[in-house]
C-alpha cells in the first residue's frame, strides 16, 4: 500500500508519518469493500496546502494562486498517467472549500474567487481522468460534487462516476 498524504513528525528523537481522520476513513472504507482487490491506495489533493488550514491561508494570503502549489495538477496527472487503465479511480474532491467568515478586514481573496479557481481544478482534473473507470462514494453534495472521503460511510456503495 502507497499513500501519497501524511506527514512526517518526530516523536521523542524518533520518526513517524501520522495522517488524519480522512486516510484513516477511505483506508477503513476501501478495506471494507471486499468485492474489490485493492492492493494499492494513492491519494491526491486538488489543491496542496500543506502546514495550514485553509481559513488560515485566506486570511494571511493576496493571491488565489497561493492555494495550491505549481506542480499539483502536474503530480496529479503524473499520479493518473502511472496508474493502469483497469485501476478504479475515486473521484472524492467534496464541495467548495469553507469559506471563513470575516471579521473586519476584508480578505485579498474573496468567496467568488475560491469558487472559480476550485472549478478549475476540476475541470482540470476531469480532463485527466476522463474516459477512466471511475467511481465516487455515495451521493453528490448538493453542489452535485463527489462527496469528500472524509464523509464517507461504508455502507454506502461504490458507484459510478460519470464526466458529462
Amino acid at each position: 500500500m502507497a499513500l501519497t498524504a501524511g506527514k512526517k513528525i518526530e516523536i521523542k528523537n524518533e520518526k513517524r508519518i501520522i495522517s488524519d481522520d480522512t486516510i484513516y476513513t477511505v483506508l477503513d472504507y476501501l478495506y471494507k469493500q471486499k468485492q474489490y482487490n485493492i492492493k494499492e491506495v494513492t491519494i491526491v489533493n486538488l489543491m496542496s496546502i500543506f502546514s495550514g488550514t485553509l481559513s488560515n491561508i485566506i486570511k494571511s494570503n493576496k493571491s488565489i494562486e497561493d492555494l495550491s502549489t505549481d506542480n499539483n495538477l502536474d503530480e496529479i496527472k503524473q499520479v493518473v498517467r502511472n496508474s493502469n487503465t483497469n485501476d478504479i479511480i475515486i473521484a472524492a474532491w467534496g464541495g467548495y472549500p469553507p469559506y471563513p467568515k470575516q471579521n473586519t478586514v476584508p480578505y485579498q481573496i474573496s468567496n467568488e474567487d475560491l469558487k472559480k479557481y476550485y472549478d478549475n481544478l476540476i475541470v482540470n482534473t476531469h480532463l485527466l481522468i476522463k474516459g477512466r473507470n471511475l467511481f465516487r462514494v455515495g451521493s453528490l453534495t448538493r453542489d452535485g460534487f463527489p462527496r469528500h472521503g472524509k464523509n464517507w460511510y461504508d455502507y454506502e456503495k461504490l458507484n459510478p462516476y460519470r464526466i458529462l
